[in-house]
């Protein structure tokens, strides 16, 4: 007996070919999303945590560790490739770094030591030389006070000039002779001042105020003497200062002169470090 093709049974079966095959696909695509979405987180953490690694403390002269990491390779429907299993404690535990590095990061470690030695050697010199300055400073300041004391002093002696000035002329319209002679008849009479008044004819009144005005005037004399004396003595204490003050800051320049080869080997030693770290990326895979 012939059989008939239904077309209703034939329909059915496609159906559920095609929804099988759809349900397969659709998985495939689930796993599939999971593993790249799983890969990517962990990439991300391992990225960053590395990435922090790197990093230069703030005001440090000291270049970053190298970066070795290596993103792990992505296995739709296995392990992924260069990781190890989840640890205990739910992280990743990160593939092996490169060693082919270590010898140049460790040379490079000992030229930083090196460079942070010459960098505190060189700001030693620094403070030791701005010390200088500073005591330089007070040094001029104690020379400028000086100054202005000698000055106070020669104005003193001016007023002291201008008041013998003054006294003389008041003598010498008593007398009516100049004060220079007064001055010769005292010394070749040894100050016998009845012979003044004997030979410029003066009352006792006047003598007596011509005693007076001489005796000022002597006596003006012997302050300005004294100031002088002052102020000598002050422009040596000033020299002396300012030679103090010239010696120091010799010292200091020269302490700065031999500062400046130790940073620039400082520098230098810092540049190989950082060509030996770059070497390293290199060498790991990592270019700069």
């Amino acid at each position: 007996m012939p059989r008939h093709n239904n077309p209703l049974l034939t329909t059915h079966g496609q159906a559920v070919i095609e929804t099988v095959m759809g349900l397969i696909a659709g998985m495939i695509l689930l796993v599939g999303a999971a593993k790249v979405w799983t890969w990517l987180d962990t990439v991300i953490v391992e990225r960053q945590e590395e990435y922090q690694k790197t990093r230069v403390a703030a005001a440090s002269t000291t270049p970053g560790i190298p970066n070795h990491y290596g993103p792990p390779l992505l296995s739709i429907f296995g392990e992924f490739s260069g990781q190890v299993p989840l640890t205990s404690g739910g992280g990743v535990v990160p593939r092996s770094p490169c060693t082919d590095a270590d010898p140049l990061i460790a040379q490079a470690e000992l030229l930083i030591a090196q460079a942070e030695a010459l960098w505190a050697e060189a700001d030693a010199l620094l403070a030791q030389a701005e010390q200088l300055y500073l005591e330089v400073q007070d040094l001029f300041k104690q020379a400028d006070a000086l100054t202005k004391q000698i000055d106070l002093l020669k104005q003193q002696i001016n007023a002291l000039q201008a008041e013998i000035q003054q006294d003389q002329q008041q003598i010498e319209a008593i007398i009516g002779a100049s004060y220079d002679a007064l001055v010769l008849v005292l010394a070749n009479t040894n100050n016998d001042w009845s012979q003044v008044q004997l030979l410029f004819r003066l009352s006792d009144a006047e003598l007596a105020e011509v005693q007076q005005l001489y005796a000022e005037i002597q006596q003006d004399e012997a302050d300005i003497v004294q100031l002088q004396q002052q102020i000598e003595d002050l422009k040596l204490q000033r020299s002396a200062l300012l030679l103090d003050a010239k010696r120091k800051q010799a010292q200091a320049d020269l302490l700065i002169q031999q500062s400046v080869p130790l940073t620039q080997q400082a520098s230098d030693l810092e540049n190989q470090a950082a060509d030996l770290i770059s070497q390293s990326y290199q060498l790991c895979g990592r270019g700069t």
